[in-house]
């Protein structure tokens, strides 16, 4: 499976600007719950989410992982 060949573009229904302050708590932020329902076209590809936290969520097939991160 080559998932070179496709692009996904996913914009924000709701965009988040944390400013310039420093945020520890991001749960408010719901991340992990938002990125497991965009992404839950990988399900069909072969891909299931194996683990998440606050501001990261990795997905795995037999072939491959992909990690989203929230931040820098």
């Amino acid at each position: 499976m080559d998932l070179r060949l496709r692009y996904w573009l996913l914009e924000s229904a709701n965009p988040v600007s944390m400013g310039t302050e420093h945020i520890t708590d991001r749960s408010d932020l719901r991340f992990a719950e938002t990125v497991k329902e965009h992404f839950s076209f990988l399900k069909a590809l072969g891909f299931s989410c194996v683990s998440f936290e606050q501001s990261f969520v990795r997905f795995e097939s037999s072939k491959a992982s992909i990690h989203v991160y929230h931040g820098h």
